[in-house]
């Protein structure tokens, strides 16, 4: 009886330490097939990854994944049910990179995101896709965003009212290449740690506004290509860039063509940029600036990015802080209180444009 007891006991503790065993097995892994002509991609989080010859879902060191030999075959991805209990992933680096079919992903909420620090790549390229519903995504450990919606050039708009960009450090070329995007908002982007913007909105052509005017740009050292293409956009507000840190702005506005005003403040400075500006301001031939310098083909470089103080300092900004200012304020500010330009040299009297009197912004028409 004590035997038979014993084994009895022993049986339940062997069936349960099985379970165990298959509960701790449980892993994310993706499996692709074939299903009417259609090839799929589609993620599980369960213990079967051997018998459905699941591959490894990373992350990957080298933006090479499992699939990448069929990256360009796969038609649709699907995030099985099961995956919606996964919460280990980390990085969703260059999943869908390359993937140029790719036309529906279905299930998308049931990624969890929330431990995820790097999204780089994630959908570079996915030019056949028209829609991407990421409004589920949490992206508050978020850290690099790098190419992340880089050549989705069929896609007209991107809901991210859910992106916390708050530990982001890289958003270069973000949104590079996405032609047809025509509704774009990004006006709660927290851009406090962002260190590089290069290329960020690059080749946007639909765009026909774009508010970025709180975008706090304080630790940012890289800037170029930043709105290059950006066709449809006729004004954009830049006044609270702070560019003290920034020495790469080459090509910064480049092809801008509709582009008539950019708003700007004491913020700027690109007296330190380094790099080859050469080509900051080309093709932006409809910009005029604040006090009328109008848009010179010889002038393309950084010197001109400035708030336009007239003839004596041209630039092609508007001082947006001085907009509707009518005239000096005071005939005894304009006769005792000493006159600068906003180059900082002190002039004998007030001149057409913007001076500085008495500490001051005034505008002289």
């Amino acid at each position: 009886m004590k035997q038979h007891l014993f084994s009895k006991a022993m049986f339940v503790l062997m069936a349960m330490l099985m379970v165990n065993t298959k509960m701790l097995a449980q892993e994310p892994y993706a499996v692709l097939s074939e299903e009417n002509g259609e090839v799929l991609l589609t993620f599980y989080y369960d213990n079967q990854k051997v018998e459905r010859d699941g591959m490894s879902v990373g992350p990957f060191i080298s933006l090479i994944s499992s699939w990448d030999n069929t990256r360009n075959k796969i038609t649709t991805v699907v995030f099985d049910a099961s995956f919606a209990n996964c919460t280990s992933i980390t990085s969703t680096a260059s999943w869908f990179s390359g993937c140029e079919n790719l036309e529906k992903i279905i299930g998308i909420e049931n990624l969890k995101t929330d431990n995820v620090t790097d999204m780089k790549w994630m959908f570079s390229d996915c030019r056949s896709l028209t829609s991407l519903d990421v409004s589920r995504f949490n992206t508050a450990n978020v850290t690099n965003m790098k190419y992340m919606f880089n050549g989705c050039s069929s896609l007209t708009s991107l809901d991210l009212r859910s992106f916390n960009t708050a530990n982001v450090t890289d958003m270069s070329f973000l949104f590079d290449g996405c032609s047809n995007l025509t509704s774009l908002n990004v006006s709660h982007f927290n851009t406090g740690n962002v260190k590089c913007l290069d290329g960020l909105f690059r080749g946007c052509s639909s765009l026909t506004t774009l508010d970025v005017s709180h975008f706090n740009t304080a630790k940012v050292g890289f800037m170029s290509n930043m709105f290059r293409g950006c066709i449809g956009l006729t004004s954009l507000d830049i006044s609270s860039f702070n560019t003290a840190n920034v020495y790469g702005m080459n090509h910064m506005f480049r092809d801008c063509s509709s582009l008539t005003t950019i708003y700007a403040s004491d913020l700027w400075d690109a007296r330190d940029v380094n790099d080859d500006s050469g080509s900051m301001f080309k093709n932006c031939t409809n910009l005029v600036g604040g006090q009328g310098t109008k848009y010179n083909s010889r002038k393309t470089d950084a010197t001109y990015a400035r708030i336009d103080g007239g003839e004596d300092a041209p630039g092609y900004f508007t001082d947006k802080t001085a907009t509707g200012v009518k005239g000096v304020t005071s005939e005894a500010d304009r006769l005792h209180a000493p006159v600068y330009n906003l180059s900082g040299q002190r002039l004998t009297a007030p001149r057409k444009g913007i001076n500085i009197i008495g500490g001051k912004k005034v505008v002289v028409k």
